[in-house]
């Protein structure tokens, strides 16, 4: 499985880049440009990990408010996925190029 988890106790800083998470348990914050925004199970942030371009891809770093379980991909994982997978299904790789084409575009 491609997933890892992680924990982090209360007060603790996380976060790298090109990483996708998934929060299952707890309480995280984090300060964007339209101020601070507060995440709890089931929240999912860092789906620009696909973005090469980091001046693109959003701040990774959150705070546990409380004790936090994550699930993380890293990019270098979910590249492994995609390869096994995208030989038998041209609609994936199709699907992901579209992806990418339509954030970067947002984001530039």
């Amino acid at each position: 499985l491609a997933l890892e988890s992680a924990i982090f106790a209360q007060s603790e800083v996380f976060g790298e880049q090109q990483t996708l998470y998934i929060l299952r348990q707890g309480l995280a914050l984090s300060r964007a440009s339209s101020g601070m925004r507060v995440f709890c199970a089931g929240d999912v942030w860092g789906e620009d990990f696909v973005l090469s371009e980091s001046s693109l891809r959003a701040s990774e770093l959150r705070l546990a408010v409380t004790y936090v379980e994550i699930f993380q991909l890293t990019f270098a994982s979910f590249t492994k996925v995609c390869q096994r997978h995208i030989r038998l299904n041209m609609t994936l790789h199709k699907r992901l190029r579209q992806f990418v084409a339509r954030l970067s575009a947002r984001r530039a």
